[in-house]
């Protein structure tokens, strides 16, 4: 698979941008007017792109842009492509570093409600497992050594990309290896 796709396919990316902007406006765009927000707006586009993905399959995009009249296809690999070029190649996961310990920013539960989040010690994993979450996205979650679960991906993650994923997630925390 090459994730990197849509590095050298621009103006096939911005066409699918422009798609994916329709879409969230027409599922959101009142939200958007009432609290006065952009999807011109970076961070604002990321929040509702992350809104809008896991109701993404390949049938139902191909169907958008179809519509859009874009002469554009996406397959699983090209759909998996799509969300690391929008997420800048970077994994939903979120390790920070105090003195010499690492957190990662993990959920209680399915939501992403600031309620819902802890930072749980790196050091008290036990173990990474891969949670179905539709269709077409999973999720990341850590087992503690006493035996709590959490969810560690912050977004659904494509098939295609939970390899990788995981090596992230196992390159992030095993730094604290490398800094003892």
């Amino acid at each position: 698979m090459n994730i990197s796709y849509y590095t050298f396919k621009k103006d096939e990316f911005e066409i699918i941008k422009g798609v994916v902007k329709k879409e969230i406006d027409r599922i959101w765009g009142a939200h958007l007017v009432n609290t006065e927000q952009s999807l011109d707006d970076d961070e604002v586009f990321m929040f509702y792109f992350e809104e809008y993905q896991p109701l993404m399959t390949v049938d139902s995009f191909n169907n958008d842009l179809k519509e859009a009249s874009a002469q554009l296809t996406v397959d699983h690999e090209k759909m998996a492509a799509l969300i690391h070029k929008f997420r800048n190649g970077k994994y939903p996961f979120e390790v920070k570093k105090s003195s010499k310990r690492f957190w990662i920013q993990c959920y209680i539960d399915n939501n992403n409600y600031t309620e819902s989040m802890v930072w749980l010690d790196v050091s008290s994993i036990d173990e990474l497992s891969v949670v179905k979450v539709n269709s077409e996205r999973f999720h990341v979650r850590i087992s503690t050594v006493k035996g709590k679960v959490f969810r560690a991906s912050k977004f659904s993650i494509p098939e295609l990309l939970i390899e990788n994923s995981l090596q992230e997630l196992i390159y992030l925390t095993s730094q604290k290896e490398k800094d003892d």
